[in-house]
């Protein structure tokens, strides 16, 4: 009897055991593309730096099966003339295309729909599917060749690809589970934006924060927040002199080389951003939104200040969004 119950016992201590992943639970990823397009300013031309940001969300079973995706992208347009001004709106909104709907434009040149159609038929179609059946995927010039795909999104899907992959490798136990709503969220500003003057480059500078949320009803059950922040320099000339083609990466895939820990009390970025997430974790919108602020963008309230003193003005932005 005494070796029953210690078998029990030592049962129920492995199942306690069990990652919440082999009960339900999903894992929650995030990831971004970035594609940066530069052409000089000409005496009859502005130059501009062309941003395309391309953001996926997904939550991830335990065999690592696709359970629901969902794809946004921004473009950012940064112009400046041959004399190194910006010409750009620098305060002006930068909508994703999602949100842009049929305004992006693409209807009269698509056979499947606008781009919020097309990404929205590959997204789910991504659902049901292995990391390694989206990295298999086979691209033509950039486009799908399966009839699957192509039954709702014709245009280029390398990004996307790219994007769902990187975002199922990351993915991670944040407390979403089976029947959880996912949501992508994301905003941008070219506002850091700098003109070039006769002793100093300008840069053209892109600040998009991106989330990954999973709601139970109104009630955030995971969240992941990131943001990537592409920066390109142009001459007084109206040359581009910085690197387009070099990767890059995310404020989290720079982790400790983002370079905060010297100056911020509270430890590097996704340090502070790790502690907002676990802040806000459990509860609603409304609650996670209404989270008091200071004139400087940085939270009021103690328990948070605890583990961020950063500006949580856009992850709050964020997290608005998810209830719209």
């Amino acid at each position: 009897m005494r070796k029953l119950f210690a078998l029990m016992l030592c049962l129920m201590m492995a199942a306690a055991m069990i990652p919440a992943s082999a009960e339900g639970g999903l894992k929650t990823g995030l990831a971004a593309v970035v594609e940066r397009t530069p052409a000089d300013a000409t005496e009859n031309k502005d130059g501009r730096v062309r941003n395309e940001v391309t953001v996926a969300a997904v939550t991830v079973d335990e065999n690592g099966v696709i359970a629901d995706c969902k794809i946004d992208a921004y473009r950012a347009d940064i112009n400046f003339s041959a004399k190194g001004e910006l010409t750009s709106d620098t305060a002006a909104a930068i909508p994703t295309k999602n949100e842009m709907g049929d305004a992006y434009g693409m209807n009269a040149a698509a056979p499947k729909g606008e781009w919020n159609v097309q990404a929205e038929g590959f997204a789910k179609y991504c659902v049901g599917k292995t990391v390694e059946e989206i990295r298999g995927i086979a691209l033509t010039d950039g486009k799908a060749t399966d009839e699957a795909i192509t039954a709702t999104t014709t245009m280029s899907i390398g990004s996307f690809v790219e994007a769902v992959a990187l975002a199922v490798e990351k993915a991670e136990d944040h407390g979403a589970q089976a029947g959880d709503t996912l949501k992508l969220t994301a905003r941008a500003s070219i506002a850091s934006s700098k003109a070039a003057t006769e002793n100093k480059d300008g840069t053209a500078q892109l600040d998009a924060d991106y989330a990954a949320i999973t709601l139970n009803g109104d009630k955030i059950t995971s969240i992941v927040i990131d943001a990537v922040q592409p920066k390109t320099t142009f001459s007084a000339e109206g040359k581009v002199t910085g690197d387009t083609g070099e990767k890059v990466l995310s404020k989290l895939e720079k982790g400790d080389a983002y370079g905060m820990n010297g100056v911020a009390p509270k430890g590097e970025w996704y340090t502070q951003v790790a502690g907002f997430c676990a802040y806000v974790t459990g509860k609603t919108l409304a609650e996670a939104a209404g989270i008091a602020v200071g004139e400087d963008g940085k939270t009021t309230d103690a328990d948070l200040a605890a583990t961020t003193t950063i500006g949580i003005g856009e992850f709050l932005e964020l997290i608005s969004k998810a209830a719209e």
